[in-house]
């Protein structure tokens, strides 16, 4: 009896132990991972349109267990190959395959007859998640980078899931409106769904409609194909948030790739990788359906083919920055903000290749020639059609409860008074006292957005939020030093060209929203959303600095990668926390 009970310990020992996936096949998952990392992101998103929302009324048992049995394929598949050499199945084998298929089974019967399913989608994906990370760490080391990076991008693609899931089109959006009526980016989208083209009158006479019109010409594309294999126009509109969710993913990507053009490693790429992947901004933005996730995804995505541009001068790569700056600001102007740092990148390349100059000359009016026209056709036919001005930008009414006008941009700009920050959730009025500070605000809206609250957690849970507040204040003045550390850091002259256009960029933008909050005092106007690139630089900037420390021995540069990484767990634990809290409650 004991002999075969050690056989049975021994055997399962043998089956824990053994690797999950071979080096070669690793190496091959990376290297598709890396070749199309976009594809990949936007079928997973589109696959998973079928779940959308709990408003979704054919989210229904058949679909679930569906799912179930293709787990349960690749469950079998790996299970066949698990023979030993008499053609039998181990011990450790049958009981690891018995025991993934009934806990699996568990977990989908829970799944259907779950009140609260997206708090179940945010533990249960982390948990498998986990367990992927565990497993695959058991492969070379060469890997651990990729393996913790994968395993990072999966959590957060899980947490931003979990919220679309539970978040339907008219939760917490900006500028929407609803499907049915006029106005908002809702009725943009179903404007050009009915009509099959673009607005043919003054488009300052219905809300949002001055915008480029992009983005709303794909949903309604979307909107097209969803009806027209059989799903109901509301559940088809649900499922423009499955297109919200890609952007975002595909910001993460682009951020991972920009992180790995400088060469960054270890702790220097995960630090700013982990907090851009569980950032609770880019978790609202997955459920948004306005321009915004897209505007954001062809800004950074323009920097990246800009900084690629700017080591590899092809036209190949002139012309993906042109076409991101374009169709990026043919979904919303803004993104020609970035403008001023292509321009000085752009020069410095011209200085530093004047033997070239002629070919880079070329290269910069093919960049034009394709760029200009995407991002300003829109403009100049309103102007030359209904005489709008290209920096046309709607106002609310003086007489507006979000008036904040009787307060001076001096005031505005220097109170950092405690009584702002005692409570971490943005005050519409209806609290103590109006949000009036545009950086004060633009940090709270970064974490809760516009529209979450105290409501949201248990009374034994609101360290959480509070905690998640202050440490991404002290991570957002770290970043700000650090940028300012790694500019001037001395370094060849290539490396600052690249670091000056991302600080241009940093501040063009920064500049811009402070422009914005003074010329309109409205609380709506001190938005998180309109500087959302600037994080993202302060995250890279983040990755320079510990890498910069990393290259030191000095006890000091030590001690500050070590409270970063503390830091940005940190950050990273309480986002996840916030939005599971935060998606129960939607639930």
């Amino acid at each position: 009896m004991d002999k075969k009970k050690g056989g049975l310990l021994l055997s399962l020992r043998k089956d824990m132990n053994r690797r999950a996936i071979s080096d070669r096949r690793l190496e091959a998952i990376f290297r598709t991972l890396s070749r199309h990392p976009y594809i990949v992101a936007a079928f997973i998103c589109l696959a998973l349109t079928g779940f959308g929302s709990y408003s979704y009324k054919f989210l229904n048992g058949v679909i679930v267990y569906g799912v179930f049995m293709i787990i349960e394929f690749f469950y079998l598949r790996r299970f066949l190959k698990q023979l030993d050499d008499s053609g039998k199945h181990t011990a450790g084998s049958v009981l690891t395959f018995a025991g993934k298929t009934l806990l699996t089974l568990a977990a989908v019967n829970y799944f259907v007859n779950a009140q609260y399913k997206a708090a179940f989608i945010c533990f249960a994906g982390l948990c498998v998640v986990l367990v992927m990370y565990v497993a695959l760490l058991n492969n070379d080391k060469k890997f651990h980078d990729r393996v913790t990076c994968l395993a990072l991008a999966g959590a957060g693609f899980v947490l931003r899931y979990s919220y679309v899931f539970m978040s339907d089109i008219y939760t917490r959006q900006n500028d929407v409106w609803y499907f049915g009526g006029e106005g908002g980016h809702a009725g943009y989208i179903e404007y050009i769904y009915n009509n099959n083209a673009l607005p043919n009158f003054d488009p300052t006479t219905l809300w949002q409609y001055y915008h480029p019109p992009l983005h709303h010409i794909i949903c309604a594309v979307w909107l097209k194909f969803c009806t027209s294999v059989g799903i109901e126009y509301y559940m088809a509109c649900e499922a423009i948030q499955a297109l919200t969710l890609f952007y975002v993913c595909a910001v993460t990507i682009t951020v991972y790739k920009i992180l790995r053009l400088f060469d960054l490693k270890g702790k220097a790429l995960t630090i700013p990788f982990g907090m851009c992947c569980m950032y609770p901004y880019l978790v609202l933005m997955s459920g948004g359906i306005n321009n915004d996730p897209l505007m954001l995804c062809f800004t950074v995505g323009a920097i990246y083919c800009v900084l690629k541009w700017y080591r590899e001068q092809t036209a190949k790569n002139i012309v993906k920055a042109a076409l991101c700056i374009g169709l990026g600001m043919m979904t919303k102007i803004s993104v020609g903000l970035i403008a001023p740092a292509v321009a000085i990148l752009f020069f410095m390349a011209l200085v530093q290749n004047r033997k070239n100059m002629a070919n880079r000359l070329g290269q910069m009016c093919l960049f034009g020639v394709i760029c200009c026209p995407l991002g300003l056709w829109w403009s100049v036919r309103n102007y030359l059609r209904f005489g709008v001005k290209p920096n046309y930008i709607p106002s609310l009414s003086t007489a507006d409860s979000q008036y904040i006008g009787d307060l001076t941009a001096k005031h505005r700009l220097t109170d950092f008074s405690f009584s702002q920050i005692k409570i971490v959730f943005e005050q519409w009025g209806g609290e103590s006292y109006k949000e009036y500070n545009p950086t004060i605000a633009m940090l709270k809206n970064s974490i809760f957005g516009e529209g979450i609250n105290e409501t949201f957690f248990p009374k034994n849970a609101m360290l959480v939020p509070y905690a998640l507040f202050w440490i991404a204040l002290v991570l957002a003045v770290i970043a700000f030093i650090a940028m300012l550390i790694v500019l001037f850091v001395k370094t060849d002259n290539a490396r600052f060209a690249e670091k000056l256009m991302l600080t241009v960029v940093y501040a063009t933008i920064l500049g811009n929203y402070y422009n914005f909050c003074i010329r309109y005092p409205f609380i709506c106007t001190m938005n998180f959303r309109y500087i959302v690139p600037c994080m993202l630089i302060g995250l890279i900037n983040i990755g320079l600095f510990t890498d910069l420390c990393n290259r030191s021995e000095k006890a000091p540069c030590k001690a500050i990668v070590s409270t970063l990484s503390y830091l940005s767990s940190a950050f990273i634990v309480l986002s996840y926390i916030t939005y599971f809290f935060v998606a129960s409650t939607n639930g």
